[in-house]
C-alpha cells in the first residue's frame, strides 16, 4: 500500500486534563521491489518494517526529508552508483540524541574507473574488494578520481628478502592530488598464515612501507590491509616475517620479538653514543624440511634472526642475544660440539660458521651469545662437518617454490589455451576445477622458482601464440611467479605452418 495513505487517528480518552493521540498500527507490507510510489513523510513515528529492497533508483527525493532512520535493507543496498554518489546522504540519531551524518556509499561496476567525491565524503567499493574511505571534509570541491588494477609486473612490485606478494598493484589517480584529511585505502589480499601483512606505496620514484592495519572486508571471505594516506599513488599488499623495532639510547634497551617471546635483544647502557633504530625479523623454519634438504635426520635449527640498524655502525659494547634452543633439545641433552652459530651476509649470499669467534653458552631452554655487528644469525644443531656449505644450500632451497605448469585447451574452442604456473601442492585441486571446461596433458615436471622470478613460456612443435601482447615476444610469454597469485594467462595459438591433422605441443619454460 502507498505510504501516503497512512494517517494518524486521534481518539480522546476521558480525563481531567490530558488528551491522548493513539496511532493506528500500520498493516504489513508486501515485498517491495521499487519505492517509486512510496511517498515517505518526515514524522516522529518509528518506520514500518520493510522487506529487502531491490531498487532505490526513485527513492532519493525522500532521503533528504530528514528521516530519523532508514530501514535495514535500504542502508546497505548496492544500487545505481550514480544515484548513491548523488543522493544517499541521510541522518541518524545517536544514543545521545545528536544528529550524525552517515558517509554515502558508492559501488562501482567493473567497467567504471572514474568516480566523483564531494566534500561530504564517500565510501567507495571497487570491483575485486578494494575499498576507499573519504571522510567528510577531505576535499574542498567535488573532484573526479580514477582507479586501475595493474599486472603484478616487477615495475610495480618491490619485494625484500623473504617477502611474498599478496595482491595486484592498485593505482589511484591523480597522483598529485592532496587531501585535506587522511583517506583510508584498503587493499584486499590473499590470506597468509605466515608473518604479517603490510602495504607498500610507490610514488613514482621510491617505495615506502606504510603503517598497516588489517580487518574484514564488507564482502564475505575478504580481508583488507588498510592504510591512511594524503596522496594517491600505487599500493600493493605484501606478506613478510614479523618485524619488530625499537630505538636504542645511551641508557640501553630491551627488544622482545612478537613472533617468539623467547627471542630477546638486550642493549646494555653506554653501548651507543647516539640514538639508533633497531629492527628484528624472525623467520620460522620447518625442521622437517631442513632435515629433508640437508639429508641429516638429526639436524635441528632455531628461528632465523635478521638484524639491522640505522645508522649501521659498530656497537661500543657487545649486545646480548637470546634464542630458543632448536626443537627437541634442552641444556642437558645438547652436545655442544654439534651446536653451530652461522652468520649470514645477505649481500654476498654467504654463510659463515662463527661459533669459535663468539661467546656462546646454553641454559635449559635457550642459547645466549654476544655480538657487536648486526646481520643474519642462525643456530644449527647437526652432525655434519661442513656446516657452512650445507646451510647455504638449505637456505637457497628454502626460498624456492616447487612449481608445475598447466597447459590446457578450452573444450569449446581448442585454439584458446590456458597457461598457469602454480605451487605443486595446489595443482591437483586446480586441475579438477578446470576439468569441465578445459582439456589437456598432465601437469609438467617439478621445477624450482623464487618469489618474483621471471621466466618465459614458449610452445614447441609447430605452435605459435596468435596475439599482439606486450608480454609476448618471439612466440614466448613472459611470466613473473608469485606464489600467492594465480600466475594465469589465456592466449590463442595457431600452427606456424598449415597442418592437416592435430598438433601435439608442449610448453617449455626458459
Amino acid at each position: 500500500y502507498p505510504l501516503h495513505h497512512y494517517h494518524l487517528v486521534s481518539t480522546t480518552t476521558p480525563s481531567t486534563s490530558t488528551t491522548w493521540l493513539v496511532p493506528l498500527p500500520p498493516p504489513p507490507l508486501p515485498p517491495v521491489y521499487s519505492l517509486y510510489h512510496y511517498h515517505l513523510v518526515s514524522t516522529s513515528l518509528p518506520p514500518p518494517p520493510l522487506p529487502p529492497v531491490y531498487s532505490l533508483y526513485h527513492y532519493h527525493p525522500y532521503l533528504k526529508e530528514g528521516l530519523s532512520d532508514v530501514p535495514v535493507g535500504i542502508d546497505y543496498l548496492q544500487c545505481d552508483p550514480s544515484f548513491v554518489n548523488r543522493s544517499l546522504v541521510y541522518r541518524t540519531l545517536s544514543s545521545s540524541g545528536q544528529v550524525e551524518t552517515r558517509i554515502p556509499e558508492l559501488h562501482l561496476g567493473p567497467n567504471r574507473h572514474r568516480f566523483c567525491v564531494s566534500s561530504a565524503g564517500c565510501h567507495v567499493f571497487l570491483p575485486g574488494g578494494a575499498e576507499l574511505l573519504f571522510p567528510s571534509g577531505c576535499l574542498a570541491t567535488t573532484t573526479t578520481l580514477q582507479w586501475a588494477e595493474r599486472r603484478p609486473d616487477r615495475k610495480w612490485v618491490w619485494l625484500e628478502e623473504h617477502d611474498f606478494l599478496l595482491s595486484r598493484p592498485l593505482e589511484l589517480l591523480p597522483h598529485g592530488i592532496s587531501f585535506l584529511k587522511p583517506v583510508e585505502v584498503c587493499v584486499p589480499y590473499h590470506r597468509s598464515r605466515k608473518g604479517e601483512v603490510v602495504v607498500r606505496r610507490f610514488d613514482g620514484q621510491q617505495w615506502s612501507t606504510l603503517s598497516t592495519e588489517t580487518r574484514r572486508g564488507s564482502r564475505p571471505a575478504r580481508v583488507l590491509a588498510c592504510v591512511s594516506v594524503r596522496q594517491f599513488s600505487w599500493f600493493v599488499a605484501v606478506g613478510r616475517p614479523v618485524r619488530d623495532s625499537c630505538s636504542v639510547t645511551p641508557e640501553g634497551a630491551l627488544l622482545v620479538s612478537r613472533s617468539d617471546a623467547g627471542i630477546k635483544l638486550t642493549f646494555p647502557p653506554d653501548c651507543t653514543v647516539q640514538t639508533r633504530t633497531i629492527t628484528l625479523q624472525v623467520l620460522q623454519v620447518s625442521v622437517t624440511e631442513v632435515q629433508t634438504l640437508c639429508g641429516d635426520p638429526q639436524a635441528r635449527v632455531s628461528p632465523l634472526l635478521c638484524l639491522s640498524q640505522d645508522p649501521s655502525i659498530q656497537f661500543l659494547q657487545p649486545i646480548k642475544v637470546q634464542v630458543p634452543l632448536p626443537t627437541g633439545l634442552t641444556g642437558h641433552t645438547v652436545d655442544l660440539s654439534c651446536l653451530h652459530l652461522l652468520h649470514g651476509d645477505p649481500s654476498a649470499h654467504t654463510w659463515t660458521d662463527i661459533t669459535s669467534q663468539v661467546s656462546l653458552y646454553v641454559t635449559q631452554l635457550y642459547a645466549i651469545f654476544y655480538i657487536t655487528h648486526f646481520s643474519w644469525y642462525w643456530l644449527w644443531y647437526t652432525t655434519q662437518r661442513c656446516v657452512s656449505g650445507v646451510v647455504r644450500r638449505v637456505y637457497q632451497r628454502l626460498k624456492q617454490f616447487q612449481v608445475q605448469f598447466l597447459v590446457l585447451q578450452r573444450r569449446t574452442d581448442p585454439k584458446q589455451v590456458l597457461l598457469q604456473c602454480l605451487p605443486a601442492d595446489k595443482v591437483d585441486n586446480r586441475v579438477q576445477s578446470l576439468s569441465e571446461q578445459y582439456d589437456g596433458p598432465q601437469p609438467s615436471d617439478l621445477c624450482d622458482l623464487l618469489e618474483g622470478e621471471q621466466f618465459f613460456a614458449g610452445f614447441e612443435r609447430g605452435l605459435d601464440v596468435s596475439a599482439d601482447r606486450p608480454d609476448c615476444a618471439e612466440g614466448r610469454l613472459s611470466f613473473v611467479f608469485y606464489s600467492r597469485l594465480k600466475n594465469l594467462k589465456e592466449v590463442y595459438v595457431c600452427p606456424t605452418q598449415k597442418q592437416e591433422g592435430s598438433i601435439r605441443g608442449q610448453v617449455r619454460d626458459e
